[in-house]
């Protein structure tokens, strides 16, 4: 050290070297001034330790998860690289932003409010609105959204923000804006409570590195989680998907199956890592099975196969498969399938109704035909009892087939809700005693004994008359159809509280359980029977159901096998002496019959 006249210690390097001159040896001593070059070096020094703790901070906030214990030992670093007394790492946002700074540093308690709803969070005490801090943060807010620098010997600070910096314990600082997603989203703010301290422009690059190191690892971490987000949105999707997914390697083990898929083909959890594929996939292409055709590397990319579930049902599919295949070879297939067995039921059936439709149409118009064209070719001209015979032919095959057609109408009418119904109180004797004249001579063929039991009733009913005896005649069809010779169908009517019950049972061989849920189903029909006389359109109990629910009842079944079938129609009851009421309904909307009681 050089000692000044003024007593200021000078760094100094001497270098001294002992020469000859004409009295001897002397010693001849360079002083050089190195307090720039120690500086410099101490500059260096302090970049180097900065960017060591920044190198750490990289390595350990980009490469791991637990982010509270890391971001305390970073700024723990920070703080002994720069011989800090404290270290503040601010973050503040609105709305998601400061949810997500509040969850990536939960450890950091609430600091500052900033304009425009800005929330800070730091170590420190939180000071007041108008406080020194606030007005401090406030008044360099805008050069810091900018990315400057803020420091001791920052042109930007007059003598009065030194002395506020001071009041706040800040008396050699650095304040480093920190960015995310290129916005500015808080600070790094390095201090000394007591000494100033210098800053060179190495260690505030430095610095700056390291708050750009901070901001890098909080946008990794929101990507990450907006990540996770997604994961979980696209795994439940696919949990809560009603089509079957599956994901097989290429062993054809399975590594994915949706809630859907379990609940359908029955396994459970436990059983998925033991499964293969051609376990519960079958059907034939091409001379392979469907699990090779799925698991080949340029299979289809559509299929139709059957799954076959844990207790041996079988269940119709159709599906797309994808693939991921790497040098020619399959890494994984996954498929979408879709349950289609009671499509294909319901495609049967169509097709199965369309069929006897075009039968049902094509009889009786080939007998009208066939009728009148002999009676024109003349043939018949000398022989009028045949004529008339076919001319009597020809007349009821056009009823038969004017019934079918208004069956037809009356379903797509019911379909639309545009069945015109009429509403009156019925008297129920009469009408039971007409549908049972109109059906007698069918039964009679048939050597069915059809008979209304119960005796006068004295029952009214709401209803529209019609479409009553519509119905009645429909049960009573069905039922005559079913019932093999000998046996009886009966009708009756009793009172059930505030409805009155009309039935038709028969003596026939039943209904099946499997198939009463779909018994007043469109184009459904029962199995053939030998009991059956004829094969019918299946038209019959859809319209009645539809007819029943239109004036406001309903249809019930009680049926055992090999026992015969008892069909109850339930309507709302109206009093013995009300004269018709009329209502209309229109549009499927059934306007109600005045209360008897109110009748005046």
């Amino acid at each position: 050290m050089n000692v000044t006249k003024t007593g200021e210690l000078v760094p100094v390097r001497l270098v001294s070297d002992r020469v000859r001159d004409g009295d001897g040896f002397v010693t001849i001593t360079l002083c050089e001034d190195i307090r720039e070059r120690i500086r410099i070096r101490e500059a260096l020094e302090g970049r180097d330790r900065i960017l060591e703790a920044v190198a750490f901070a990289a390595a350990r906030l980009l490469s791991t998860s637990d982010w509270q214990e890391s971001v305390e030992e970073v700024l723990g670093r920070l703080g002994r690289a720069t011989a800090a007394d404290r270290v503040d790492l601010v973050l503040f946002g609105a709305g998601e932003a400061a949810d997500e700074a509040r969850q990536s540093f939960r450890w950091l308690a609430p600091h500052i409010d900033l304009p425009a709803a800005l929330r800070a969070f730091t170590a420190a005490p939180a000071p007041q609105p108008g406080s020194p801090a606030f007005q401090l943060f406030d008044r360099f807010a805008e050069p810091l959204r900018r990315g400057d620098v803020l420091h001791a010997d920052s042109p930007q600070l007059r003598d009065a923000d030194r002395q506020d910096i001071r009041h706040l314990g800040l008396a050699g600082f650095a304040v480093v804006p920190v960015a995310v997603d290129g916005a500015w989203s808080g600070y790094l703010a390095v201090s000394n409570a007591q000494h100033p301290r210098p800053w060179s422009p190495t260690e505030l690059e430095a610095l700056a590195i390291a708050a750009r190191t901070v901001g890098a690892s909080i946008e990794r971490q929101r990507a990450e989680r907006a990540l996770v987000r997604s994961e979980h949105r696209f795994r439940d999707l696919l949990e809560n998907a009603h089509d079957l997914i599956q994901s097989v390697g290429a062993d054809g083990r399975f590594r994915f199956v949706n809630r859907a898929w379990k609940e359908a083909l029955r396994y459970g959890d436990d059983d998925l890592p033991n499964l293969v594929l051609s376990a519960v996939l079958r059907a034939p292409t091409d001379g392979e099975t469907a699990a090779e055709a799925v698991l080949r590397a340029d299979g289809p990319s559509r299929l139709e196969a059957m799954f076959v579930s844990r207790d041996g049902r079988q269940i119709a599919v159709e599906g797309t498969i994808t693939r991921r295949v790497v040098d020619g070879q399959l890494i994984a297939a996954q498929g979408i399938f879709r349950d289609v067995t009671e499509r294909r039921a319901i495609d049967r059936m169509k097709q199965e109704f369309l069929s006897t439709v075009s039968h049902e149409l094509r009889t009786p118009l080939t007998s009208i035909l066939a009728s009148l064209a002999l009676l024109a070719s003349g043939r018949l001209d000398a022989r009028p009892d045949r004529a008339e015979e076919m001319i009597r032919l020809a007349h009821r095959n056009g009823e038969r087939l004017l019934r079918l057609i208004n069956n037809l109408l009356d379903l797509q009418k019911l379909a639309a809700r545009k069945m015109s119904l009429r509403t009156e109180a019925i008297e129920i004797d009469p009408l039971l005693i007409e549908a049972g004249r109109s059906l007698r001579p069918t039964a009679d063929t048939r050597e069915i004994s059809l008979d209304v039991v119960g005796g006068p009733t004295d029952l009214w009913c709401l209803a529209d008359r019609d479409r009553l005896m519509q119905v009645l005649q429909n049960l009573l069809s069905n039922a005559i159809k079913f019932s093999p010779p000998g046996a009886r169908v009966d009708l009756s009517a009793t009172a059930a509280g505030d409805q009155v019950r009309l039935a038709v049972a028969d003596q026939g061989p039943g209904i099946p359980d499997e198939f009463r849920e779909r018994l007043f189903e469109q184009f459904t029909q029962a199995e053939p029977s030998e009991t059956r006389a004829a094969q019918g359109s299946g038209l019959g109990l859809s319209i009645v159901h539809g007819l029943v629910d239109a004036m406001g009842g309903t249809v019930h079944l009680e049926t055992e096998v090999g026992r015969g079938s008892t069909f109850m129609v339930e309507l709302p009851r109206a009093a013995s002496v009300l004269p018709a009421v009329q209502s209309s309904r229109n549009g499927g909307e059934m306007a109600q019959a005045e209360d008897p009681s109110s009748a005046s």
